[in-house]
């Protein structure tokens, strides 16, 4: 060949490697490129035909995937074996894919033990083949042929041409499978994002996060139904202190700002609602930190306790939305080659260290790039590939002339010459820092959402559209008695088939059907317990579902409801029993009156006719006996008189309406001023004491307790008497009797308001000892309360209190 026509064949290669690489920047479809780097390679290499050869693990063969040129179905008629035991894997492209290197049959036609197909090809013009390996990751992976009409077409210089554009091509693989990757990553982030979005979403209790100034930045549904507000819109961004109550505040921003340093807490404090409404509320504050660990807001969790505010407890737990973003990975090639030690860099290598296009270091400057923890372990990654051919792919960091530091993936691999010694090392670098903090994004999205889903009181799980479990937290295990492990991707019917056909499932089946919430509290009789459900549907067409276990709550409910019940029966009873009592009480207060009183009398008439009928001189001795009988029979006229008076006050029917206390008691004064006796008074009563009640019982009560006043002071040397209201120590009104006589010993006081109960001796202060019993009688009557202080020769004071309405 003239070195003309040399020329002229390394031109056209030329031209096919610059139209190949340029196809590889913009064909996006693997097999779109394969195609148009066949094209090219017939139409500007001025090669007869081009086709590439994908392996098929299964088959242990290529299968074409692109083709090119005077192909007339030798493709489809050849059968290229990867497994060399067979003959059609010995030729080029078994070769090829076996070893990673280029594989060349110059002449066809000569060489039919190494050229399987040698008739199908000689039968289209083929006179010599080139296959040249496409990798990924350092593996071959597909092939690709190249055909000349001639043999001893291909020289040393076009194979290495040709191999340098089909690494170049594995390259450009590599890149489109990370970059597929770093799609899936960023897919994986979006489901995140919208499986946390939706969680907090149907969050039945208030979550929101708040800026560290005190401002609303985000609220859920919940939240917004619990302050009433229409809509985010009409509460973000306003200030939070502003919905809590005036008398509140202070403790509320005192736990704002301890959270935005730093630190957790928990209140409790009433809000109010944008409609006016206030409401108790449970919260709970955590800070949100930012990358470099700086509080950027505070998350609360919020939940009305309005009704249980004493003896309920709901954790609710809110997570902030996370917004993060992956961005596109750069990736740069290099290479160096030995005898020179000539580096050359793509200039979008030039770029990720900070260096103007077009720069190309020494081995040295390159080296000088890598952190300086790393630079070790490249330098020997390089010479082992330098010295062994050694391929090598790590990841590291650099340092680029800013001083930034970058993540980056570096591969390198060495490159052979015909003799096949390492003539170069050619490889990448990919920044990989944004990859990098995406991940560290997701690790942390995924911590925060688990903690949050863990620490939910509630049992919850998620289904997908098909009914698969995809989400089983702690609290779910324990109460559906199954781990998560075995729960996780099943259907939940399988799982669970005794729910089907039950409330349960037409639940469910109703929330995804009309998107709504339902709730339900039913018996699941596979777990022999009651459970409280409520089923949220996603946007993602599945449901969130929290439950708890309620049975020994319903439990507790039916032996209240049997308690009672056996209660109103007793009751009834002791009713009926008190009812029969009365009638028998009735009857004998009807026996005393109408049996008693006539003996009574006979007694006395008697007495009296034989006080007229003794002698005049009868001993002293049998007048006293007389006397003492006389006395006897009334002082017992007088005990039944009061004993009916009592049962009396018992039975009768209250007049309720309002009464002035002060003009009773000045009555019932002006009353024990009447009987006769020289003594000095002291009258005090309080103006305007009213109360709601009975007047004519509360007369009674009025005049016991100031008769008794009366009676008890007949031995001081002036008697005082006071009549007043004062305030208890609950508020109420309480009425009191005061006097200044001979008082009492309050060891006795529980024996002062019993029938017939006296704490002094008839002969020195007569009554019948019923009075007071009256007293407390009526006092109870009046849902109200009687009392008394006193020490002996100091007087005594009485209290009382009446009720708004009878008892």
């Amino acid at each position: 060949m003239s070195p003309a026509e040399k020329i002229k064949r390394l031109n056209r290669l030329y031209a096919v490697s610059s139209g190949i690489n340029e196809a590889i920047v913009r064909v996006p479809d693997e097999r779109q490129l394969y195609e148009e780097a066949c094209r090219i390679a017939v139409e500007r290499g001025g090669f007869l035909m081009a086709w590439v050869g994908r392996d098929e693990p299964a088959r242990a063969r290529l299968m074409p995937v692109a083709r090119w040129g005077a192909d007339d179905g030798y493709v489809d008629a050849i059968r290229i074996s990867t497994d060399p035991l067979y003959r059609e894997g010995l030729g080029p492209g078994g070769k090829a894919f076996r070893t990673g290197a280029p594989s060349v049959c110059n002449d066809i036609q000569a060489d039919h033990e190494f050229f399987a197909f040698w008739k199908e090809a000689l039968a289209r013009g083929f006179r010599s083949c080139a296959a040249f390996p496409l990798k990924l990751d350092g593996q071959a992976v597909a092939v690709f042929f190249v055909y000349a009409g001639e043999p001893m077409y291909f020289d040393e210089d076009e194979i290495t041409l040709l191999a340098s554009l089909a690494e170049n091509f594995s390259f450009a693989m590599a890149s489109r499978e990370k970059d597929a990757q770093r799609r899936r990553v960023e897919n994986a982030l979006r489901a995140s994002e919208a499986r946390l979005r939706a969680v907090i979403d149907n969050e039945p209790e208030c979550v929101k996060s708040v800026a560290t100034d005190g401002t609303l930045l985000d609220i859920n549904r919940a939240g917004l139904d619990m302050i009433e507000a229409p809509a985010a819109g009409a509460v973000t961004g306003r200030m939070v202190s502003d919905l809590i109550h005036p008398d509140d505040r202070d403790a509320w921003l005192q736990l704002h700002r301890r959270v935005a340093a730093g630190g957790t807490g928990r209140l409790q404090v009433r809000a109010t609602g944008l409609q006016g409404k206030t409401l108790w509320m449970d919260t709970h504050a955590a800070p949100l930190r930012a990358e470099d660990g700086s509080v950027e807001s505070v998350l609360y969790v919020t939940r009305d306790i309005t009704q249980q505010r004493a003896s309920l407890e709901k954790l609710q737990h809110k997570q902030a939305l996370l917004s993060m973003a992956s961005r596109l990975g750069r990736i740069g090639a290099w290479e160096v080659d030995l005898p020179t030690r000539t580096v050359t860099w793509s200039d979008e290598l030039a770029v990720i260290v900070g260096m103007p296009p077009g720069y190309s270091p020494s081995v040295e400057e390159g080296m000088a790039f890598c952190a300086a923890e790393y630079r070790e372990g490249v330098v020997a990654a390089f010479d082992e590939c330098v010295g062994r051919g050694t391929p090598f792919d790590m990841e590291l960091e650099i340092v680029d002339v800013r001083g930034r530091r970058l993540s980056v993936r570096s591969i390198g691999e060495a490159v052979r010459d015909a003799s096949g010694a390492i003539a170069r090392v050619q490889g990448a670098f990919q920044d990989t820092t944004d990859r990098k903090i995406a991940e560290a994004e997701i690790h942390q999205l995924a911590e925060r959402l688990t903690t949050t889903l863990e620490s939910i009181t509630d049992a919850l799980v998620t289904v997908d559209a098909d009914w698969r479990f995809t989400y089983v937290n702690h609290e779910a295990e324990r109460v559906l008695r199954r781990s998560r492990a075995e729960l996780l991707g099943t259907n939940m019917w399988e799982e669970f088939p005794q729910g089907r056909g039950t409330s349960f499932e037409a639940a469910y089946s109703l929330a995804l059907q009309e998107g709504r919430t339902v709730e339900l509290q039913e018996f699941y009789p596979p777990l022999d317990t009651w459970l409280e459900i409520r089923a949220y549907p996603s946007r993602q067409g599945g449901l969130t579902v929290y439950f708890r276990d309620v049975g020994e709550r319903r439990a507790a409910q039916d032996e209240i409801l049997r308690l009672n019940a056996e209660l109103e029966l007793r009751v009834r009873q002791r009713t009926a029993q008190l009812e029969m009592a009365n009638q028998e009480l009735q009857a004998f207060s009807y026996s005393v009156a109408h049996d008693l009183r006539a003996p009574l009398a006979a007694i006395g008439g008697f007495g009296y006719a034989l006080e007229k009928e003794m002698p005049a001189g009868a001993s002293d001795k049998a007048r006293h006996y007389l006397n003492r009988m006389r006395e006897g029979a009334s002082r017992t006229s007088e005990m039944i008189d009061a004993l009916l008076s009592l049962a009396q006050l018992s039975r009768a029917e209250l007049r309720w309406e309002r009464v002035d206390l002060s003009a009773m008691a000045r009555t019932a004064l002006q009353t024990c001023c009447e009987h006769p006796a020289a003594r000095e008074t002291d009258f005090c009563v309080q103006e305007g004491m009213a109360a709601h009640g009975d007047p004519r019982l509360l007369q009674l009560v009025l005049d016991n307790l100031l008769s008794n006043a009366w009676k008890f002071t007949a031995l001081a040397a002036r008697t005082e008497i006071a009549v007043e209201a004062i305030e208890g120590p609950e508020g109420e009104t309480v009425f009191c009797v005061r006097d200044n006589g001979v008082g009492f010993e309050m060891a006795y006081a529980q024996n002062l308001f019993g029938a017939f109960q006296r704490l002094h001796p008839q002969t020195e202060f007569p009554g019948s000892g019923i009075g007071l019993a009256n007293v407390r009688r009526i006092i109870s009557r009046h849902s109200g309360r009687i009392w008394a202080h006193s020490r002996p020769g100091e007087g005594a004071s009485f209290y009382f209190t009446l009720g708004d309405e009878p008892a």
